[in-house]
């Protein structure tokens, strides 16, 4: 006699969840899960992933590499079940329909080149060979893939204010991500004064502004007007940028302006809008 499980009081198995969810959603990133390249490491951030119907939570995580080959999740059900994100040379994927008895199923999360001791390029969104994929981080949902280019570095390592009394110095670190034109570059300035002697008040704000690719400019604040520098000590900002860009040539402007309502002199001021500070990226 037939049973309608999806009824009040009715409970779902595990496996029937399972079947519903392979009949309604390809293989692929649910949500999260941006894949990235750095040296000779795949990095994953969080989020979900559907395989063969078997829904997969993914912390972050990376994987070292050593040679050319494709980043796989494998689903195990036998014995203790369990999922894992793993890279390997390129092989045939094991696909075993894990509704109707199987054991072990494989989706191919993105492929990459290896060379000269890091990853030169990834391919993120390969897919399974037996279903569309999904769309993992800018991927297409036909599994034609999305090509991933990243670097991170030092935009400068020190670079002084138009002003003395007291002289400010600036150093930059980047790191850049390119999945297919969606563009993000993460910032890290340092801020310190000239010398043991030096002194910044309170009263006295220091504003970073950084664009990319001359798009908008986004600012944050690394001295505060409550806030009291003396001596050498190093102060620290993040500023988060995203734009588009079809190329893996990237360019990064900064400015830092002083404003405050108890201030005089324009000490700690670097460049202006129409004069920024100017680097170029070169991600690979």
């Amino acid at each position: 006699m037939p049973e309608l499980i999806t009824r009040d009081g009715g409970q779902i198995s595990s496996l029937n969840f399972m079947r519903l969810v392979k009949r309604a959603i390809s293989d692929g990133i649910i949500d999260g899960c941006a894949i990235s390249k750095s040296g000779s490491e795949i990095y994953i951030k969080s989020g979900h992933i559907v395989a063969c119907g078997a829904l997969v939570e993914v912390e972050d995580m990376s994987v070292k590499v050593s040679s050319s080959g494709e980043l796989i999740l494998r689903i195990s059900m036998d014995g203790e079940k369990q999922a894992q994100i793993i890279a390997r040379t390129s092989s045939n994927l094991t696909q075993q329909d894990l509704t109707n008895g199987g054991k072990t199923y494989e989706t191919r999360l993105a492929t990459y080149t290896y060379g000269s001791g890091s990853i030169t390029q990834l391919t993120v969104g390969s897919g399974s060979s037996s279903q569309p994929s999904g769309s993992p981080s800018g991927g297409t949902s036909s599994g034609g893939g999305t090509t991933s280019s990243s670097a991170s570095g030092i935009l400068t390592s020190k670079v002084s204010s138009t002003v003395s009394s007291p002289t400010v110095h600036y150093s930059a670190k980047y790191s850049a991500t390119r999945e297919g034109s969606a563009l993000s570059v993460d910032l890290t300035f340092i801020a310190w004064l000239n010398s043991s002697a030096s002194n910044l008040g309170t009263g006295s704000k220091l504003t970073i502004y950084a664009r990319v690719n001359n798009g908008a400019w986004k600012s944050v604040v690394i001295k505060n007007t409550s806030a009291s520098w003396s001596g050498t000590s190093e102060h620290s900002a993040v500023l988060s940028l995203t734009a588009t860009s079809s190329t893996n040539t990237v360019t990064v402007d900064f400015y830092v302006t002083r404003s405050g309502s108890t201030y005089s002199g324009t000490a700690g001021n670097l460049g202006s809008a129409g004069s920024p500070k100017s680097y170029t990226i070169n991600l690979t």
